[in-house]
């Protein structure tokens, strides 16, 4: 759990976002997944880019409006603020003594800075997605005489949904989605997975090259694909290798070609994911949906 949760009800919230779907792991599924290794989120630095070689990560399915290289989202006590300038993909928030707050960088479209903005208190809580542009100034959150101030007009934000923690959902879930649980060796990390599409082709294993198809999603409903960038991105890797992060080789493990499998991923051991978004904030999960489309 990140550093920067406070009590149960900020870590669903932070973590969460919104209501359990029924497409989404289990609020506990999501608390494993957090690592005893977060890092703290710096004040505002360039972020260093993944070292490894480059060329298991092709350079024309990077997104032509990426920007100049990114700064993290600073946090500092009960307040946050991060540059629209370099918009750089990820998630960070703080609690406060009422409640919690969350953003969720998605990228830039048509010169503006696109992101969530999760505002929880006392178990209430309200998800607005937010546009401003990206020669604006800096966005900034703060608790401020027991509320929170924005830097931004919430006027102008759209809102994605409303509800309550505390409050059970009004309807039960149609399905329950089974995310599986995947430790990932000497990494501290935990991915979660779940089939959508078993494949009938050749299974990949240890030490195969294997080309993948992949969608990155704005958020773990896996209902909206992330802003700026095209869905079908490809990678080609060996496994085994660690050129593009043992979490995204182990997601990948097991699958047979033309299966289609949900991962959330821990940034640190998905790097060539990372590289091809872009950035993106230190401690980010990424949701992806991911095809094997190729094992030698």
């Amino acid at each position: 759990m990140t550093p920067w949760l406070h009590g149960s009800l900020a870590a669903a919230v932070l973590m969460l976002g919104c209501q359990e779907p029924e497409s989404a792991p289990t609020a506990d599924a999501r608390r494993e997944a957090s690592s005893v290794r977060d890092a703290d989120i710096a004040p505002s630095e360039n972020v260093p880019s993944e070292d490894g070689p480059s060329e298991d990560v092709p350079s024309e399915n990077v997104p032509s409006e990426s920007g100049p290289p990114g700064t993290r989202i600073a946090v500092d006590g009960a307040s946050l603020e991060f540059s629209p300038k370099t918009c750089l993909r990820g998630q960070a928030g703080f609690g406060w003594g009422l409640g919690s707050v969350r953003v969720n960088v998605l990228g830039r479209d048509a010169g503006r800075c696109v992101f969530d903005f999760t505002d929880e208190i006392e178990g209430g809580y309200t998800v607005y997605r937010c546009r401003v542009p990206v020669e604006g100034p800096p966005v900034r959150i703060h608790e401020e005489n027991s509320g929170i101030v924005t830097s931004f007009s919430l006027a102008d934000a759209k809102v994605l949904r409303r509800g309550n923690l505390l409050l059970p959902p009004p309807e039960p879930p149609l399905e329950t989605v089974s995310w599986k649980s995947q430790y990932v060796a000497d990494a501290g990390y935990v991915n979660l997975l779940h089939d959508v599409a078993n494949g009938a082709g050749k299974a990949a294993g240890g030490g195969q090259r294997v080309a993948i198809e992949y969608t990155a999603y704005a958020d773990e409903e896996f209902d909206t694909p992330l802003i700026g960038i095209a869905t079908g991105l490809t990678l080609e890797f060996s496994l085994g290798e660690g050129r593009v992060g043992r979490g995204l080789e182990m997601a990948v493990e097991g699958m047979q070609v033309g299966g289609k499998r949900r991962a959330i991923l821990r940034e640190e051991v998905a790097g060539g994911v990372a590289k091809q978004l872009g950035g993106v904030q230190p401690g980010t999960r990424l949701a992806l949906e991911i095809e094997l489309m190729r094992v030698e």
